[in-house]
């Protein structure tokens, strides 16, 4: 099997699994994942609008999937900084709907849990920096 198919089959695994249990023990899983979510959103893209946003634009050229690719360069084209902002609002909007009770809380779910399971397939295996430990900003 492709490692990018075992790669995005482990995330959605592991994305559903995280998914049950907001709604099988939802206050514990509530807050491990909200504030994850809220780490990544400050420390991921906080750190790559203020170092590289560039790397948006050259992640988005790497997906494999042609009409992906397309639309997410157009998109990211028009200023790499203020994607990276949108990413990190997405994501800290992720972490306060987990936050929340309700409809809130389970959309805020359902999104996290869409957001790997998208992200992988439509990279398929090419150079994810987000998720390879890739983090030109770190010191060493």
């Amino acid at each position: 099997m492709e490692p990018w198919v075992i790669r995005t089959l482990t995330w959605a695994l592991l994305g559903g699994l995280i998914t049950a249990l907001c709604f099988w023990r939802p206050k514990a899983a509530r807050a491990v994942v909200g504030v994850f979510f809220a780490i990544m959103a400050l420390g991921i893209h906080g750190m790559d609008v203020l170092v590289d946003p560039q790397q948006y634009l050259t992640f988005a050229e790497g997906a494999l999937i042609p009409v992906y690719r397309n639309v997410a360069v157009a998109i990211v084209s028009l200023s790499p900084i203020a994607f990276g902002l949108a990413m990190l609002v997405f994501e800290l909007v992720l972490a306060g709907l987990m936050f929340s009770h309700g409809a809130y809380a389970k959309s805020g779910f359902v999104m996290a849990f869409a957001d790997p399971a998208w992200h992988h397939a439509a990279r398929a295996g090419g150079n994810c920096q987000c998720h390879s430990g890739d983090r030109r900003w770190l010191p060493g």
